[in-house]
């Protein structure tokens, strides 16, 4: 059975949209009355660049980590998902705010960031997957071959009639 959607997609993202400004600003005010306007503003900057510096210095180590298991023979899925979760956290690590600073954080830790990758891997092979699918129920294909590409081509003897002008 399928899932019956309440929202249209529209009007979900904007709710998110909302929900998401809404904690950032609490958050901000929280910490900006612990801390002081001017920190809080500067602590934004500063954990955007420790977040890509966290993200230069493990991706470092999972290319590594990658290469060595392509080279020995295995597949390598544990580094590729270890690498998505770390772009996932320094994502959510650039963008204002300090809840979505904390969960990026989280993100950098290895057994979530492998979560993380996970998820966000099944969920883009899933859309992948669904797009492929229905590409083809309905008669089209995902790629172009290049039987596809040679079959659109006019064959050699063929003969297109049409009008042309020299122009100097």
């Amino acid at each position: 059975m399928p899932a019956i959607n309440f929202l249209p997609t529209p009007l979900l993202a904007l709710l998110v949209f909302i929900l998401y400004g809404w904690i950032e600003f609490e958050a901000f005010f929280l910490i900006g009355d612990m801390l002081g306007g001017l920190l809080t503003f500067v602590g934004i900057f500063v954990t955007a660049f420790f977040g890509l510096w966290l993200l230069r210095r493990l991706f470092a180590f999972i290319l590594a980590d990658l290469q060595a298991s392509l080279l020995s023979g295995q597949a390598g899925t544990g580094a590729l998902l270890d690498g998505v979760g770390l772009l996932a956290g320094a994502f959510l690590m650039l963008l204002p705010g300090y809840v979505t600073d904390f969960l990026g954080l989280l993100c950098f830790l290895p057994g979530i960031r492998r979560l993380v990758g996970q998820f966000l891997f099944s969920r883009f092979a899933k859309g992948r997957m669904a797009s492929f699918m229905a590409s083809r129920m309905q008669g089209g294909s995902a790629r172009s071959t290049p039987d596809d590409q040679a079959s659109q081509r006019p064959a050699a003897r063929q003969v297109i009639e049409g009008d042309w002008q020299e122009k100097d």
